[in-house]
């Protein structure tokens, strides 16, 4: 608006349009003018009777209502008010616009379209040829059989995201001069297409995420003129017709995420200006047909992705160019990878995981490879070398050997390195230190890697997890991971570590899980005052189990773990740790097996200290931890009583204390647990009765046998009774072998009062070392 000067002609004003006979105004483009307030009934705005088009996107009037003054403009054709921050009912006065050809309010998520509204505008706005209501609120207008009778002009129709609900009017469909049709992301709206007598000029149809159903019709075939095709996410079923192939200017095909099935049509190869061509979340099955890429030269994006396809990748593919992304994961598919797949020249994106894919990988020529996921597979043989465009790598579940010093250098750009289950041996490189600004992940479980950790972690690195679990590493922690001030996972468990618990850790201001179980671990775990006002403040997975960690429960640090002290409320949508970058799993000892969480929920907290050498009382500070979900004190010489502060844990859900020299009564206050699924006093010192009441009633007699001062149910000695003093060898035998505890994983849905339900009862099981 720098060109509008009072002294000026306004018609040489820049967005002002004139009339050159009359010289009144009869167009204004005021969009992305930095416009903001609202306009007044008496704005000036009203007194250009004349105008024919006006034009206010992309501005912001601050959720106030569309003003009834619009209505004044009666020659008004061009009426675009999107993305401009209006709210609030949609004035009558709109529908009283009858030369108006083109209505744009997309884009303003307040503003609400009514039905006599809707009702109004259908009947009166009869040259409509172009409607964009995306973002409006449409879900008051009752019906969407209104749109029946709209204007045979119409040419393109968007109502994206508009809460439509009911059934949508298939003459729509048909109608003569419609070219564009946008129904997407409106979950409550149905449909089904034309099954005879569809010829239309339709070249956009997009109703995905949408309840529109049935079986895809060969009529569709009559649409000649399609290039865009979405049913992404609708309820579509059947065969897909051999006759889509008749579209052969079909640009987008989407069929994904319905309930199709049968064979890929061989049929579709004839489409040869398709680009995007999505298949994925079906049924189908069979081959994938073997010349289906032979003449589709123009593809840039195919996902044939869960499904249940068999056999081998089609070894026949010519002139794919332009291909950026193929995934063709969780399927069936066998075989070797052919030729054609190393050198697409620009290829982004490669998935192919959770197949049955086997042989040697050889390398990937692929210059612009920015992401390639080949894990879950049968391959074997060394890692290739990988193009240093790379930035994604997932391998993991495969029977990959050999060393990966010379993958890790070359990769500057790397930030998931996720080569989890494999056979790869060799001495991790200290080349780790050189990826800053890039590396994230480093998955390396469960291999065989041995030497030292290295040391070379530099400063300003954003590594977010460093998962070494289930290797052969040796020496001590390397003392510049303190500078990994980004670290959420720390997960060095399962390995021969020896070394004093590393407590300059504790000041990583992101740390959430910290595992050190299962290697040589030893000596008294202390902290200094001032550094323990600042220890894990965002701990909530802390497993040292399995060590020789000796000296009483460390009490400084519970007493500053906030995360696990604040009790966080779940929202109806879980979050897992990770998401968004990666899926964080982990291994968890229970009753001397190994669980394995493939998904670790962002609330879940748990302490794990048993197996070590730990004496002395049980700190009641733990009582404050009100978060703990799972806590494991078993196997060590704790002694004294079980604190009453205990009661205070009312997020608890397993608690093992069995194993120790504790004495005292059962605290009356751990009733108070309601949550409680699993409890293990076992192979302790404890008397007098047992609590009768909540989740007391339900735990077996192992969860207190070896107490010979114990009594009452669920155990056969009867408190005042001298029996209580004596329990029979053999059942002494019996809760020995049993490490004390019949553990029984409790499935408990999320309705049935457990936050989570039973943790436990989530774990993928796989039997491990202890």
């Amino acid at each position: 608006m720098n060109s509008w000067k009072e002294e000026g002609d306004c018609c040489s004003w820049d967005g002002v349009t004139c009339d050159r006979e009359t010289g009144h105004v009869i167009g204004l483009d005021l969009s992305c003018s930095w416009l903001h307030g609202y306009i007044p009934s008496n704005s000036t705005l009203f007194l250009l009777s004349h105008l024919q088009s006006l034009n206010l996107c992309y501005n912001d009037f601050n959720y106030s209502q569309i003003s009834p003054g619009f209505g004044q403009f009666s020659d008004l054709t061009v009426l675009r008010l999107s993305y401009s921050n209006f709210s609030g009912q949609l004035p009558l006065d709109i529908s009283h616009l009858s030369k108006l050809v083109v209505l744009d309010l997309s884009g303003n998520s307040q503003v609400i379209l009514e039905h006599p509204v809707l009702e109004g505008m259908v009947q009166n706005l009869s040259k409509l040829e172009a409607v964009f209501l995306d973002d409006v609120d449409m879900s008051t207008a009752a019906r969407t059989a209104s749109f029946t009778n709209l204007s045979s002009s119409l040419i393109d129709l968007s109502l994206i995201d508009c809460r439509l609900v009911g059934y949508f009017p298939e003459s729509i469909l048909r109608l003569p001069n419609l070219r564009t049709l946008h129904l997407q992301l409106n979950p409550n709206l149905t449909g089904i297409f034309p099954k005879v007598n569809w010829s239309s000029p339709i070249e956009t149809l997009n109703v995905a995420y949408t309840n529109f159903s049935g079986q895809l019709p060969n009529s569709i075939s009559n649409v000649m003129s399609l290039r865009y095709l979405d049913l992404f996410g609708c309820n579509f079923f059947g065969l897909i017709p051999p006759s889509l192939a008749n579209l052969t200017q079909l640009i987008f095909l989407g069929l994904g995420k319905n309930h199709f099935y049968g064979h890929i049509p061989s049929s579709l190869s004839n489409l040869g200006q398709l680009q995007v061509f999505d298949l994925s979340w079906n049924h189908l099955t069979g081959e994938i047909p073997s010349d289906i890429f032979v003449n589709l030269t123009q593809l840039s994006f195919v996902s044939f992705r869960s499904n249940q396809l068999v056999g081998p990748i089609p070894s026949r593919a010519s002139g794919l160019q332009n291909l950026a992304v193929l995934s063709v994961n969780e399927n069936m598919l066998n075989g070797s990878l052919p030729s054609w797949l190393f050198t697409l020249p620009r290829v982004e994106f490669i998935d192919l995981g959770y197949n049955q894919l086997a042989g040697h990988i050889v390398e990937f020529q692929c210059q612009f490879l920015e992401s390639l996921c080949l894990d879950q597979n049968r391959f074997h043989g060394s890692i290739p070398v990988l193009p240093h465009s790379l930035r994604l790598f997932f391998i993991s579940n495969n029977s990959m050997t050999g060393g990966i010093t010379h993958l890790i250098c070359n990769m500057s750009l790397i930030a998931i390195l996720d080569l989890y289950n494999n056979n790869l041996s060799g001495t991790i490189p200290d080349c780790l230190g050189n990826f800053n600004s890039s590396l994230r992940v480093l998955d390396l479980q469960k291999n065989r890697m041995y030497g030292n950790i290295p040391d070379s972690f530099a400063q300003g690195n954003h590594l977010r997890e460093l998962s070494i679990n289930c290797n052969w590493l040796e020496g001590t922690v390397p003392r510049s991971l303190e500078n990994c001030t980004k670290l959420e996972v720390l997960n060095i468990g399962n390995n021969n570590i020896k070394d004093i618990f590393p407590h300059w850790l504790s000041s990583l201001p992101e740390l959430r899980v910290f595992v050190l179980r299962s290697n040589k671990f030893y000596g008294i775990i202390s902290a200094s005052s001032a550094e323990a006002n600042h220890s894990f403040p965002k701990l909530r997975f802390f497993d040292i189990s399995n060590n020789t960690f000796s000296g009483p429960l460390p009490t400084k640090y519970f007493e500053s773990m906030k995360a696990m002290q604040n009790v966080v409320k779940v929202g109806k949508k879980l979050r897992y740790l990770g998401d968004g970058y990666y899926q964080v799993s982990l291994i968890l000892n229970l009753k001397g097996s190994s669980f394995e969480m493939m998904k670790i929920i962002n609330e879940f907290t748990i302490m794990d200290f048993s197996y070590n050498n730990f004496h002395g009382e049980i700190p009641k500070i733990i009582g404050n931890l009100h978060a703990l979900q799972i806590l494991n004190l078993s196997r060590n010489s704790l002694s004294g009583c079980i604190p009453s502060s205990f009661g205070n844990l009312l997020s608890l859900e397993s608690l093992d204390l069995s194993s120790n020299k504790l004495t005292g009564e059962i605290p009356r206050q751990l009733t108070n647990l309601n949550f409680l699924e699993v409890l293990n006093l076992s192979n302790n010192h404890l008397t007098g009765s047992i609590p009768q009441n909540n989740q007391f009633n339900t735990f077996p007699n192992t969860s207190y046998g070896g107490n010979a001062g114990l009594c009452g149910f669920p155990l056969s000695n009867k408190c005042g009774d001298d029996s209580a003093l004596h329990i029979s060898a053999s059942n002494e035998d019996d809760m020995e072998s049993n490490n004390g505890f019949d553990w029984q994983v409790v499935l408990i849905g999320f309705g049935c009062g457990v936050p989570f339900g039973l943790i436990i009862g989530c774990f993928v099981f796989a039997t491990g070392k202890p």
